[in-house]
This record gives structure tokens, C-alpha cells and sequence, in this order.
């Protein structure tokens, strides 16, 4: 499909050559009823075969037959404006030929590079519908021994070729036989429901720790309030010694937030610096690129 689409800037760039040098040169093109039957039959042909390879290309998600569709709407256009204006140059004696193929020139060439763009992403991989991510994490959650999930990677290079990574949070005082059990089906689920190769990394969360969570729930809303409305932060657990505290926690921001991470480092500093326990944070950072 990609070697196609770039077959098709290529044609789109010679007609565009070709349409100059004859505007350049002044030549005119010699018509007949001859050349308007044979461009009749070629257009009829080319819009069959185009409606055959849009039609077989979505039925099996073929990149390769949408591409050659594409190719064959561009030959249908070109042959159409080429018929167009052989019929022109019949009836009125002026030749617009050359001046014809270069607008058509142009729309191939657009149409091209949008067919190149439209091929080589699932090379290269794309970001899937947020409809598909919002279903699976629905699913995920849907399970009980799930607490909460977090670090969610998921990138798709065509039909069924589709992995996705996450951090599912489950009780640490739960059995971890059971809980990885749950994991595994949970990963044949998504296989199943959305053809999506899912890998599941378990992380046992302790819920009942009442300091762990009042700190949360209070350096979250600083956060939000002073930092950006759609930051988040999870994981947090603490690390009690004889003269401090360590507070360690991951902190998703927002893709579009300006400020630095030592900047948001010193925002949840201050703020730990008004309790009487002396706390030392340790963060991790997480550039969210979808909120």
C-alpha cells in the first residue's frame, strides 16, 4: 500500500511536469470520436475496479486494495477531466489540455501524500480510537480485584495488531495466587472482546493505610489547584523511619502542563513541609499525552 500511494505522488508529479512543458511549448492535442469511446470504456472500467478494490479492501482491513482504490478513484478523476476537456477542444477549437492535466496534476499529488500518510501509519503505529481505549478500561475495571489501573500504553499498527501495557492496582492483603489468576483472565478477555494483546503488570496497593491516604487526597488537590486540573497521582506509600517519612508516589501530568518536574517537585515539598511529621517526597513523573 505504501509503495502504491507513492506510485501516485510520482504520477501526480510527471502529469504535472508533462502539463507544464506543454504549456511552455504551446502543443496541442489531435481528438477524434476514437479517443472519446476508448476514455469512456477506460473511465467505466476504472470506477468498477475501484468499487471492487474499496470493497474487498474493507472486508478484510487490506491496506494494499485501499491503496490500489484510491489509485483507480485518481484515474477515474484524471480520465474524467481528460474526456472533459477533449469534448471542449472538439466543439469550441481551443486546446485546454495541458492546462486540465496540471489541475489534475495537483489533486493527485494532494491525494497522494494523503494516501502515503494513510498507509505508513500502521508501520510506523498510531494511537487507537478513544472509544476502543475507554471499552477496555471499562472491561478491566469491571472486574472487582481491580482497585484502579494506571501507566496505560496501548498503540495499534493495523487490523488485529493491537498491544496495550497497564498497571492494575489490587489489594496487597488479598491472596496474590487468586489476584494474578484474575490477571490472567482478564488479559484472555481483552484478547477475546477487542483483539487487543494486553499485558497486565500487578501491583499489590495497601488501601488501609489512613496517613497514606489523607496525604493523598490533600497533595492531589494542591495539585490540582496550583499545578493542572487533570493531573493525577497514584500509588502513593509510605516509608516510616526513626527521624522521617518517605512519601513515594507517581505523578501523571498532563501532556499540555508547563511546568517542570522540579517545579511540581516543589509544589508537593511545600506542602509536606506544613505537617509536623518531617516527610521527604519521592516522586516518579509520568507525561500523560492523553487526558
Amino acid at each position: 500500500g505504501f509503495l502504491i500511494a507513492c506510485l501516485v505522488v510520482l504520477i501526480g508529479f510527471e502529469l504535472g511536469k508533462s502539463s507544464v512543458e506543454k504549456i511552455i511549448a504551446g502543443e496541442t492535442g489531435t481528438f477524434g470520436p476514437a479517443t472519446i469511446i476508448v476514455l469512456s470504456l477506460a473511465i467505466l472500467l476504472k470506477i468498477w475496479q475501484g468499487v471492487m478494490y474499496f470493497n474487498f479492501g474493507k472486508a478484510v482491513s487490506s491496506e494494499t486494495l485501499l491503496a490500489a482504490g484510491a489509485d483507480s478513484r485518481n484515474d477515474v478523476i484524471s480520465t474524467s477531466a481528460v474526456l472533459a476537456s477533449t469534448v471542449f477542444t472538439m466543439v469550441s477549437g481551443i486546446s485546454i489540455d495541458a492546462y486540465v492535466g496540471l489541475a489534475v496534476a495537483a489533486y493527485i499529488l494532494v491525494s497522494g501524500i494523503k494516501l502515503v500518510k494513510s498507509t505508513i501509519d500502521p508501520i510506523i503505529g498510531v494511537q487507537p480510537s478513544k472509544e476502543l481505549t475507554t471499552n477496555i478500561l471499562d472491561a478491566i475495571m469491571a472486574h472487582p480485584v481491580i482497585m484502579g489501573v494506571h501507566d496505560f500504553v496501548i498503540h495499534s499498527y493495523g487490523a488485529s495488531r493491537t498491544f496495550a501495557t497497564l498497571h492494575a492496582e489490587v489489594d496487597a492483603k488479598s491472596d496474590m495466587i487468586e489476584a494474578h489468576d484474575a490477571i490472567d483472565n482478564i488479559e484472555r478477555e481483552i484478547k477475546e472482546k477487542f483483539g487487543v494483546e494486553l499485558v497486565i503488570h500487578m501491583d499489590p496497593t495497601i488501601f488501609d493505610d489512613e496517613e497514606a491516604n489523607e496525604l493523598a487526597a490533600n497533595i492531589l488537590a494542591v495539585l490540582k489547584n496550583e499545578v493542572h486540573q487533570k493531573i493525577n497521582i497514584h500509588e502513593m506509600r509510605l516509608v516510616r523511619g526513626s527521624t522521617h517519612t518517605n512519601v513515594l508516589f507517581d505523578i501523571v501530568v498532563p501532556f499540555d502542563c508547563k511546568l517542570t518536574e522540579a517545579e511540581i517537585k516543589a509544589v508537593v515539598d511545600a506542602h509536606l513541609a506544613t505537617y509536623t511529621t518531617l516527610y521527604y517526597s519521592v516522586l516518579t513523573f509520568d507525561r500523560n499525552y492523553v487526558c
